[in-house]
């Protein structure tokens, strides 16, 4: 790895502060040349439009390239000392031209924020001898969904043989997306059999934009889905029915404006819980999946509709189309009534759960 790039790899360019820091744009790249302290040696500094930065230093006697500053091998005293000066250099350009980024690349940290917009989640870095890697869980129960690293492309399988790769340092993120779905995944360009993990299960995206947003989140999705089961089934969660009344509030526009909403506490009803909400009359149809988060929150309310002397909060994941699960639909999966929060039926889980 090369001074720039270790310096710069987690960084994003702020173009706006280069003219600030001294730099002239010449030919479509940015350039710094700053003179090295002792006044033998100057330093060029070179930014590209995709915020690449390189570098070479240059004897100013002689006009030619010092070669030494940027090979490993060469050591000693009078190196260390024009190596340091350079490195300092490019930490300040850093420091004032560019912002921190969790992670090296651009869709990668698009990623990032597109989870924590839709579910609240943000990655922790568990090990110490390879932070660059971040694992995404799911919250109940600290199961993994998905684990981003930072290896060289040739890694992956189909890779190997590529010499284009050799070297390449890619960030790849692995998801589950189980034996049924790993066929046609691995049809899809920049998906590979996971590296590092089960490859009957588990996948590897690279996240260089070959895949779009969407499409990684959708994968994300399956992903977190089996997370999602996995705990609850160990766990002993319950699934309810848990009735809204369209003529008294508003719930989908409560869910336009946010993902987690403040609902009435039903008896025995804990979180890690699911709630599927059943949207009564003119809608008569499940429409929501959501995870309860908090129970027995403390909160008086007493109106003509309702009164309630403790809350929960619920957290939509998923959301159905209003024709899918009927009232007449769900009855013929065990349900005859929703007069109240009641347990799920079995059979009408597998069938939203499998939608």
């Amino acid at each position: 790895m090369s001074i720039e790039s270790d310096i710069f790899r987690r960084k994003s360019l702020r173009a706006e502060t280069l003219p600030v820091f001294g730099f002239v744009k010449r030919n479509g790249l940015w350039q710094y040349t700053e003179n090295l302290p002792g006044e033998e040696f100057y330093a060029l500094v070179t930014i590209d439009r995709l915020g690449t930065v390189t570098g070479k230093v240059y004897e100013i006697a002689t006009g030619e390239e010092y070669l030494p500053v940027h090979v490993e091998s060469y050591i000693g005293a009078f190196v260390g000392e024009i190596r340091l000066a350079y490195t300092r250099l490019l930490e300040r350009i850093a420091e004032i031209c560019f912002t921190e980024q969790r992670f090296v690349f651009p869709q990668t940290n698009r990623i990032a924020e597109l989870i924590a917009e839709k579910y609240g989640e943000e990655p922790d870095h568990p090990f110490a001898k390879a932070p660059e890697c971040a694992v995404f869980r799911y919250p109940p129960n600290r199961k993994w969904y998905g684990l981003v690293m930072y290896i060289r492309k040739e890694l992956l399988s189909g890779e190997r043989e590529n010499k284009d790769s050799v070297g390449k340092l890619v960030e790849v993120l692995n998801l589950k997306l189980g034996s049924e779905r790993i066929g046609d995944a691995l049809a899809t360009k920049g998906v590979y059999p996971s590296y590092h993990m089960k490859q009957t299960n588990w996948v590897s995206v690279v996240l260089d934009d070959t895949l779009s947003d969407e499409a990684v989140m959708d994968y994300i999705a399956v992903s977190r889905d089996f997370a999602v089961s996995s705990g609850r089934a160990r766990s002993g969660a319950k699934n309810w029915i848990v009735p809204a009344n369209p003529k008294y509030y508003d719930v989908e526009a409560a869910f336009a404006e946010n993902e987690e909403i403040i609902w009435k506490q039903g008896r025995g009803i804990a979180p890690g819980d699911t709630v599927y909400l059943y949207l009564a009359s003119p809608v008569s149809a499940v429409r929501y999946r959501c995870l309860v988060t908090e129970a027995n929150i403390p909160l008086y309310k007493s109106d003509e509709n309702i009164t309630m002397t403790h809350a929960m909060k619920i957290r939509r994941e998923k959301v159905y189309p209003p024709e899918l699960f009927t009232f007449e639909r769900m009855k013929s999966l065990g349900v005859k009534a929703v007069r109240g929060p009641r347990l799920a039926p079995d059979e009408l889980v597998k069938a939203i759960n499998e939608a």
